[in-house]
C-alpha cells in the first residue's frame, strides 16, 4: 500500500540550468518550462559554482526524490567527465533498480572517448548505461557514440535556438559591418587563433568592426587565469592600434546578445573543443542572418555547409583571416549566405519543433509532425494516454 507521504510527479528533469550560460544549460533549461510544474520533479546540476558543491546537492536530492516522490520516467543531460559521472552513476543506479523509464540526451561528441578512456570505471559506466532505454543525439553519425550498447534506442533531434528570437522585430535592427565572436572564452573554442586573425583582418579592412563577448572558463589546456593574461595582452595590443574596431563586451545575454547578433554580418567560432557537436551559437547566428565560420573538426561539417559559410582547419589564424576576408571581399555572396542562413534556421531549428520532439520521447507519445529519427529500432505506436508504456524490450536488464 503507497504511504500517504509518498508525492505522485510524472516525470524527473536532471540537468543543468544557467547561468552558466552554455548549450547544454539552455537547451535543458527550454525543455523544463514546457512541464507544469506539477508534472515534474526538477534537480539544477549546476546550481552552485563549485563543482564539488553541484555533486554533493545533486546526489541528495535525486535520493530525496526517490525517496519521497513517485514518477515514471527519468530524463537527464550525461557529463563526460569522472567528477560528472558521479552525480549521472547515483541517477543512474536509482533509476535502473527502481524499475524506471530513463531517456539520456547528449550535447556532446565524446561519450566514445569518455567510456572507453574511464579505467577502472567503465564496468560500472556500462552497467549504468544498460539500463538507459533511449538516448537523444543530435544529429546522424552521433549515434557512434553509444555503439557499445545495442540494446538502448537511439534517437536524433537537432537544436534549436530560442523563441525570444523570433518574438523581435528585426526592422529594428541594422547590420554594422561586424564580425561577431560570441562563445563562452576558452582555448579550445579558439579565442587566441580568432585574436591572431583580427590583426591580420584590422589592419587590411579599415571599415570592419570586431565584437567579442564571453567569459573566461578553463578547459583540458589553460586555466582560466592564463587565458586571460594571454588574452588582454593580445587585446590590448589590438586595442591600442586600432581603438574602437575592436571591443570586448565581457558577458552578454538577454536582449543585448539578440541586438548584438542581429547586427554582426559574420559569426565566427574557430573551436577545436574535444566535446563540440552542435553549437547553440551557430544556429543562433543563423537566425540572426550571420554568415558562419567555424572549423572542419567533429560534426561540425554536418551543420555548416557552403551555403551556411566557410569551415576552415582548426588553430589556423591564417586561414582563418582569409576566410573572413572572403566573405568582406564578395558582399553579394555574404548577403546571399545571410538571407539563407535567416530563412533556413527558421524552418530547421524553431524551437517549437524541437520542443515537441523532445517533450514527445520524454512523454512517450508520437506526433505526426515529428519525423523519423530512431537509428536502430522502428518508433513505438501512438501511446494513448494517460498511460505511458515504457520504451524498454528487455526487462531483464533491471536489477
Amino acid at each position: 500500500m503507497q504511504m500517504k507521504s509518498i508525492r505522485k510527479r510524472e516525470y524527473f528533469l536532471f540537468g543543468p540550468i544557467p547561468p552558466p550560460y552554455h548549450g547544454q544549460s539552455v537547451a535543458f533549461s527550454l525543455i523544463v518550462q514546457a512541464f507544469n510544474a506539477r508534472e515534474i520533479v526538477l534537480v539544477n546540476t549546476e546550481r552552485f559554482s563549485l563543482r564539488v558543491m553541484n555533486t554533493i546537492y545533486s546526489i541528495l536530492c535525486t535520493w530525496y526524490y526517490f525517496a519521497f516522490f513517485n514518477f515514471d520516467t527519468v530524463y537527464f543531460t550525461s557529463i563526460r567527465s569522472k567528477l560528472g559521472f558521479v552525480k549521472d552513476c547515483n541517477l543512474l543506479l536509482l533509476g535502473r533498480w527502481s524499475g524506471k523509464r530513463i531517456i539520456n540526451h547528449l550535447h556532446g561528441a565524446n561519450f566514445h572517448s569518455f567510456f572507453h578512456h574511464s579505467g577502472f570505471l567503465e564496468p560500472l559506466i556500462r552497467y549504468c548505461y544498460d539500463g538507459v532505454d533511449a538516448s537523444i543525439v543530435l544529429m546522424p553519425g552521433m549515434e557512434k557514440e553509444y555503439a557499445d550498447f545495442p540494446g538502448m534506442e537511439i534517437r536524433v533531434i537537432g537544436n534549436c535556438y530560442e523563441s525570444s528570437f523570433d518574438e523581435q522585430d528585426e526592422s529594428m535592427f541594422q547590420k554594422k559591418n561586424r564580425i561577431l565572436f560570441l562563445s563562452n572564452l576558452m582555448l579550445c573554442k579558439g579565442i587566441l587563433e580568432f585574436l591572431d586573425a583580427c590583426e591580420i583582418l584590422l589592419r587590411n579592412n579599415p571599415e570592419i568592426k570586431i565584437a567579442i563577448a564571453g567569459q573566461f572558463y578553463s578547459d583540458a589546456f589553460m586555466n582560466r587565469r592564463s587565458l586571460a593574461d594571454h588574452f588582454y595582452r593580445k587585446y590590448r595590443e589590438l586595442k591600442n592600434s586600432f581603438r574602437d574596431r575592436i571591443d570586448y563586451l565581457r558577458v552578454v545575454k538577454g536582449e543585448e546578445k539578440i541586438r548584438l547578433l542581429f547586427e554582426s554580418d559574420i559569426f565566427v567560432l574557430p573551436t577545436w573543443h574535444p566535446s563540440e557537436a552542435f553549437p547553440l551559437s551557430i544556429i543562433e547566428a543563423m537566425r540572426t542572418g550571420n554568415a558562419v565560420i567555424t572549423t572542419r573538426h567533429n560534426f561540425l561539417p554536418e551543420i555548416v555547409k557552403p551555403e551556411n559559410g566557410i569551415l576552415v582547419a582548426p588553430q589556423s589564424s591564417e586561414e582563418l583571416a582569409r576566410a573572413m576576408e572572403t566573405l568582406l571581399n564578395d558582399p553579394a555572396r555574404l548577403k546571399q549566405i545571410q538571407d539563407y542562413n535567416r530563412n533556413y534556421a527558421r524552418k530547421e531549428y524553431n524551437p517549437e519543433k524541437y520542443i515537441t520532439a523532445v517533450k514527445s520521447i520524454i512523454t512517450g507519445y508520437t506526433h505526426d509532425s515529428i519525423p523519423e529519427t530512431n537509428l536502430r529500432a522502428p518508433l513505438k505506436s501512438k501511446l494513448p494516454p494517460p498511460k505511458v508504456v515504457a520504451l524498454k524490450t528487455q526487462p531483464s536488464k533491471r536489477g
